[in-house]
C-alpha cells in the first residue's frame, strides 16, 4: 500500500507530537491494511491530512483511499486530533466492508433468501 501523510500547518504540531501521531496512525493503517489483504498491495494508495483551523481551534482529519475500482472518502473533525483519527478510520473501514460485500455481490444472495422464504 502507497501511503502519504500531509500534515497541513505543520509549524503547528510539535516534533514530539509527530511521532507520537506516527505510532498511532499506523497502528490504525496496520488494521487498514489486515481488511484490505485481498486487494493487490500495489494498486491501493493511501492518502491522509492532518489540518489544525486556527480560528476555530479544531482539527480536521481526511482519508482518502484509492482502490482498483473505487476511490472511498472520509472526512472527520474534532477538539482533539485522536477522535476524528479514530472516527475516520472507522468511517472508511465501514466503506470498506459495504464495498467488499458489493464485490462479492452479497445484496443479490439476501433478495433470493427472503423470496424463497
Amino acid at each position: 500500500m502507497r501511503l502519504e501523510i500531509i500534515y497541513k500547518n505543520k509549524e503547528v504540531f510539535e516534533e514530539d507530537t509527530i511521532v507520537k501521531l506516527e505510532k498511532y496512525m499506523d497502528k490504525k493503517i496496520q488494521k487498514l491494511e489486515k481488511i484490505l489483504d485481498n486487494f493487490p498491495q500495489d494498486t491501493i494508495s493511501l492518502h491522509i491530512s492532518l489540518e489544525r483551523n486556527f480560528h476555530r481551534e479544531e482539527f480536521k482529519v481526511s482519508f482518502n483511499l484509492s482502490l482498483p475500482s473505487e476511490t472511498l472518502h472520509a472526512t472527520e473533525e474534532g477538539d482533539n486530533l485522536y477522535s476524528p483519527i479514530n472516527s475516520a478510520t472507522e468511517n472508511i473501514i465501514r466503506q470498506i466492508e459495504k464495498f467488499k460485500s458489493r464485490l462479492r455481490k452479497e445484496h443479490l444472495f439476501s433478495k433470493q433468501e427472503k423470496v424463497v422464504e
